[in-house]
């Protein structure tokens, strides 16, 4: 009887055993992501990121699974886990462009500034990437700039070859007209000195700034750049222009978006081997951000002293409006400011109203090409009369447009430092005086070199 019972307990045991599966059959890499791809469709990331993350050991080593982690990973913010996947990727498969991108997107969140600009010099040496991934490579590129500028001092020097059209200011008009006394006016002749003296020459640039942040949240920027210009021909119009520069902007809010800004610089130029003058700025201004811009405010007082023409020595008060606006694609920006020119010594015009204005904009072609468009006007007017022998003793009026564009083509194949750059500049003034009327137009092209 016992024995007849153990053996249907055993026969028992054994159909169950076959009646229940050891293991379920895993899921394809298809059927999974057909289940990623319906939660991502549903607005459900953080689920999407769990089926993956739970078929990691089996699928892990998949070039297109390791991709799809990579990215959601990336997407929600995690970007260890984000690197890990895309390292695996590009392993597998070296010539992922995407999966190099988002692996450099993945290094900078994780303060890895190095590599990321290394895998950004990888990309753009070794890919020709779409459009698309090519504005994504500009974006981090500028990214990497900012965080270094922030981390470190940045800097860079420039040669270039050029053409200036007017390198004396010479009158557009080669006679005018003078009254001698009372008699009619006398049309006479400009000497040659004073119409305008064209040139080629070779120009050096160098910059260098930084950004010092504080555990108040405020910034602190300093600044330097030397300008040189050596004429072929003419070597009595060689052109050194040296500024320093010091910005201080402090949060006044909670928010951090409202700041007092506070600043200075002072600028040296020397003229033919001579110098000219310096020139010395204060300021200080109240400025909002607005989500991705910035409306300021400000007042600078400004003094100018030249060396060999002290009637020209003044202090001009300032008072200025600018916005400007910053994404990832373009920052672009306009300002004014009006001034009040008075003089020390007795200047021919008397005191001069100024206005100013300019709005400029830059940013990507693509990841190798940068422009820099800016568009500047001003109006001049004298408070007294000129000269009694021009015009009657008119007051002198100036209004002054021009034009710049910059552009910088990356040079990877010299080495991730190197750009190409054109510079093309046209500007004139108009007067109702004809002494005043000037204008010209300059074109440089050179060699660019980022030096940290």
């Amino acid at each position: 009887m016992l024995s007849r019972a153990k053996s249907s307990f055993l026969l028992l045991a054994i159909l169950a055993l076959f009646a229940i599966p050891l293991s379920a059959e895993p899921l394809s890499w298809e059927d999974i992501k057909i289940k990623v791809d319906s939660l991502i469709q549903a607005g459900e990331k953080n689920q999407a990121l769990g089926i993956l993350l739970a078929n990691e050991n089996q699928l892990s080593g998949q070039p297109e699974y390791d991709y799809a982690l990579g990215v959601m990973a990336l997407e929600l913010g995690q970007a260890g886990l984000a690197q890990s996947a895309l390292e695996r990727v590009v392993l597998m498969s070296p010539n992922h462009a995407g999966a190099w991108m988002d692996l450099a997107i993945a290094s900078f969140q994780l303060g890895e500034l190095d590599r990321a600009q290394q895998i950004v010099d990888h990309l753009e040496l070794n890919f020709n990437p779409a459009s698309s991934l090519r504005l994504q490579l500009g974006q981090v590129k500028r990214k990497l700039s900012y965080r270094s500028l922030v981390q470190g001092w940045r800097g860079s020097v420039s040669l270039m070859y050029g053409y200036d059209s007017n390198i004396n200011s010479g009158l557009s008009n080669s006679s005018l007209y003078l009254t001698l006394g009372t008699g009619a006016p006398v049309l006479v002749e400009v000497a040659d000195s004073q119409l305008p003296i064209s040139d080629q020459a070779l120009q050096a640039r160098s910059n260098v700034y930084r950004i010092f942040q504080h555990d108040n949240g405020a910034e602190t920027m300093v600044a330097g750049s030397l300008l040189l210009k050596d004429y072929i021909n003419t070597s009595d119009y060689n052109y050194a222009d040296g500024a320093a520069v010091l910005n201080y902007r402090l949060p006044i809010t909670n928010d951090k978006n409202t700041l007092i800004n506070l600043g200075g610089n002072s600028r040296y130029i020397y003229f033919g081997g001579k110098p000219l003058g310096y020139f010395l700025t204060a300021s200080m201004g109240l400025s909002k951000k607005i989500g991705k811009c910035e409306l300021g405010g400000r007042l600078e007082l400004e003094r100018r002293t030249y060396v060999a023409a002290n009637y020209f020595d003044a202090t001009i008060p300032w008072a200025g409006l600018s916005y400007g606006c910053q994404d990832d694609q373009l920052v672009y920006g306009l300002g004014v400011r009006y001034g009040y020119d008075k003089p020390d010594g007795l200047r021919p015009g008397g005191n001069t109203a100024r206005l100013e204005s300019n709005a400029f904009a830059r940013g990507l072609v693509n990841s190798n090409l940068a422009y820099s468009i800016m568009v500047y006007a001003a109006k001049y007017t004298d408070q007294l009369g000129f000269s009694e022998i021009i015009n009657n003793n008119a007051n002198r009026n100036i209004t002054r447009f021009g034009q710049r564009l910059e552009m910088q083509y990356a040079l990877p194949k010299m080495g991730p430092n190197w750009s190409a750059q054109l510079e093309l500049e046209n500007s004139k003034d108009a007067s109702n005086l004809p002494l005043a009327r000037i204008d010209g137009q300059q074109i440089w092209l050179g060699l660019r070199y980022q030096l940290f």
